[in-house]
């Protein structure tokens, strides 16, 4: 590695360590795990880990996986634009994205979007799966893995953490311990210079916490984890204003044990009332909810409700029993829409803007039975309640907070042309 010349790329200390041991097991079969947090020049290392093989070692071919093609088409591009006007580049195929050099060296981009269609490329140089928390293990296992056993080509696993399952947890756990298998963990450096104390504690204020553990802490959650964390930090001895004017509905689209709730927020976004209703007939739900909303007063009120399945026709019956001062307006729930609306809610008890009594104690303990779950072979988080437990109320809390950060009351502004 002495004989190594770096031209335009000075590693870092971290970035350094990775590239020994690349060249020390190379062709070996060996698995390279690197852990990173955010921001720290891990993009950056894999391009110039991709430059650095493909130039000094002809006729070899390398790939470079991303989650998305969206990701991959970014490093393809920002190889060749590094390239300027050095004829080193024989061909580079923006369709297929593979870059040929003169010395017979490829370098092939692609995505895990692509699935089976990656089966039959051969890697003589490296395979680089980045973000490798985001690629299933079946891809991994079955299509990559089998790419580099003819020439015993090293795997470099770049990614930020996640969940404790997978993959990449797997193969960083073994890394120094079983043979072939190697880790190395950014945050065991000094990472200041990149992560000052004002961007951690930004990102702490404004991130939700599993998300600022995994991006800026560099830390692995587990499977199952609890998602609002510590609750006293948003307990008061008293809710002084009772008007409500932000309201959340979450119904229940069946009889037994789930429950219609209705959240009510003032001003200062903090939980005056929950009002729930069980096991009544459709009509009778719609009529009690009407009655309760109208009942709050004449001031503006703004409400948000679920539209999903029966939830649109309860929607429509709803809206049209509400007086004028009340604005009701329909959220469709997908995946993707929770776990965005759970992540504000998470945001807004973190930093303090959510405040409840501490004698809420239904609501308080679906909030602390209310996990994020993630599935390692489909990589997607879901939120939810765990086996056997409610959370009617933290999802007509979280539609409530929806309500106080995005539907704001629009000021009317009368003039007289004269």
């Amino acid at each position: 590695m002495s004989n190594t010349c770096f031209i335009g790329f000075k590693p870092t200390d971290y970035q350094y360590d990775t590239i020994k041991l690349i060249d020390q097991y190379r062709n070996t079969g060996t698995i390279i795990s690197v852990l990173a947090c955010r921001q720290v020049g891990k993009s950056l290392l894999n391009l110039n880990i991709l430059f650095y093989e493909s130039l000094n070692f002809p006729n070899k071919t390398s790939m470079y996986i991303a989650p998305t093609y969206k990701q991959a088409k970014k490093i393809y591009k920002e190889m060749i634009k590094s390239v300027g006007n050095n004829n080193i580049i024989q061909t580079a195929n923006t369709q297929d994205m593979i870059i040929t050099f003169i010395n017979g060296s490829q370098i092939i981009f692609g995505s895990g979007a692509q699935g089976d269609a990656l089966r039959g490329y051969t890697v003589s140089g490296i395979l680089i799966v980045d973000e490798a928390r985001d690629i299933s293990d079946d891809l991994f296992y079955s299509v990559l893995m089998p790419m580099v056993r003819v020439h015993k080509s090293t795997i470099l696993l770049t990614s930020t953490p996640r969940y404790k399952s997978g993959f990449f947890f797997s193969c960083y756990q073994k890394g120094n311990v079983i043979t072939k298998y190697k880790s190395i963990n950014y945050t065991d450096y000094d990472l200041s210079r990149f992560l000052t104390k004002e961007y951690v504690e930004d990102c702490r204020i404004n991130l939700p916490s599993s998300a600022f553990i995994t991006e800026v802490l560099g830390e692995f959650l587990d499977n199952n984890s609890t998602v609002f964390g510590d609750l006293k930090k948003c307990f008061v001895n008293e809710v002084k204003d009772r008007k409500i004017t932000h309201v959340g509905i979450d119904w229940s689209l069946s009889t037994g044990n789930d429950n219609n709730v209705v959240t009510g927020l003032n001003m200062n976004s903090e939980l005056v009332d929950q009002y729930v209703i069980n096991n009544t007939s459709p009509t009778d739900t719609i009529n009690k909810i009407a009655n309760y909303l109208n009942k709050l007063g004449s001031h503006k009120i703004n409400v948000v409700a679920e539209l999903n399945s029966m939830g649109t026709v309860y929607f429509d019956l709803l809206k049209n029993k509400l007086n004028k001062n009340i604005n009701i307006q329909g959220f469709n729930t997908s995946n993707v829409s929770k776990n965005a609306i759970i992540n504000q809610l998470q945001v807004a008890i973190e930093n303090g803007e959510f405040k409840l009594l501490k004698s809420e104690k239904e609501l308080i303990s679906e909030m602390k039975t209310f996990v994020a779950d993630y599935n390692p072979k489909t990589r997607v988080v879901k939120y939810g309640a765990i086996q056997g437990c409610k959370d009617d109320r933290v999802m007509s809390l979280a539609f409530a907070m929806e309500c106080f950060v995005n539907i704001k009351n629009k000021a009317v502004y009368i003039y007289n042309v004269l």
